[in-house]
């Protein structure tokens, strides 16, 4: 969220580690985030600031056979279908 606020952050190249690049993070230079969580409970309340500064975003959910509190009902009373996915990773069963 610093980052968002600031408008840019510093990305280093982990193939070239000397290799340092500013990045724009300004509404007109970012397409859209796409936030990928399997829980994303302690993200959640960033969001309302996201929008409001401006930036389009999608919610990627992973879904496993495993626990998982169910934020997934919160989050679509929210936020519209078109800022949400669902991806199932159920791994290999014997």
């Amino acid at each position: 969220m610093n980052r968002l606020r600031a408008g840019e952050a510093l990305v280093r190249n982990p193939m070239q580690k000397n290799q340092v690049s500013r990045i724009l993070l300004t509404p007109e230079t970012v397409d859209a985030f796409v936030f990928w969580k399997k829980n994303p409970t302690s993200f959640l309340h960033c969001l309302p600031e996201i929008q409001a500064l401006g930036y389009p975003f999608y919610f990627l959910f992973t879904l496993t056979p495993y626990p998982l509190p169910l934020t997934m009902q919160r989050w679509s009373q929210v936020y519209r279908k078109q800022r949400r996915g669902w991806r199932y990773s159920g791994g290999c069963r014997s």
